[in-house]
């Protein structure tokens, strides 16, 4: 049984942006690992990006509004980067979930893990902070007109579900991820299984 090369790290984000939407399949460790590199590596920049950007937009608003040390300030700035958290988890997500399930059919698992993974370790936590940002926005500033006493608990229990319901979705994503990298970490299975031939041992 041949054995192909490990992929150098132009070879491996080659071929997987070649593979960005194509879910069929296997992926080897090395396209596997080099891609999650990058993607971290984009990841950081962007977010050392756009906190300068907010940080910038934060101080012009408050040096034109005159609340920099006005306790009543709005949180603008706030909501502006975790818009655009959102907007970079997306194109995250875009390219990495089909990379993780080539990898996982390369050792022999489903694809849908990596559903439960993106659900509970990239979504839920960035969505439910956010949604309960919203909720107390609703509730301090009673923004809308049906957001009265008779529904006040309720919508004070459902800022408490979405405050305390982040950390426990924050747990199952780490337990998950830890689960999913032990097998991403293992080598691929040499013979043909159900998701294709193997990208790395050839007969």
């Amino acid at each position: 049984m041949k054995t192909i090369p490990t992929l150098s790290f132009t070879e491996a984000l080659r071929l997987g942006w070649k593979n960005k939407f194509n879910c069929a399949g296997r992926a080897r460790r090395s396209e596997f690992w080099w891609n999650v590199l990058m993607l971290g590596v984009v990841f950081v920049i962007c977010n050392i990006m756009m906190s300068i950007v907010t940080v910038i937009i934060s101080i012009s608003l408050s040096l034109s509004l005159d609340t920099i040390y006005d306790s009543d300030a709005d949180y603008s700035d706030v909501y502006l980067w975790i818009a655009l958290q959102a907007l970079l988890l997306l194109f995250a997500l875009v390219f990495y979930y089909p990379l993780l399930v080539r990898r996982l059919h390369d050792v022999g698992k489903s694809g849908r893990w990596a559903i439960v993974q993106i659900l509970f370790g990239w979504t839920l936590p960035i969505t439910l902070p956010f949604s309960y940002m919203a909720v107390k926005f609703v509730l301090e500033e009673n923004r809308f007109p049906f957001v009265r006493k008779g529904v006040q608990n309720l919508w004070d229990c459902l800022a408490d579900f979405l405050f305390y319901g982040s950390p426990f979705c924050v747990i199952i994503g780490i337990v998950i991820t830890i689960y999913l990298c032990v097998f991403c970490v293992r080598d691929g299975q040499k013979e043909e299984n159900q998701y294709g031939p193997s990208p790395k041992y050839q007969s």
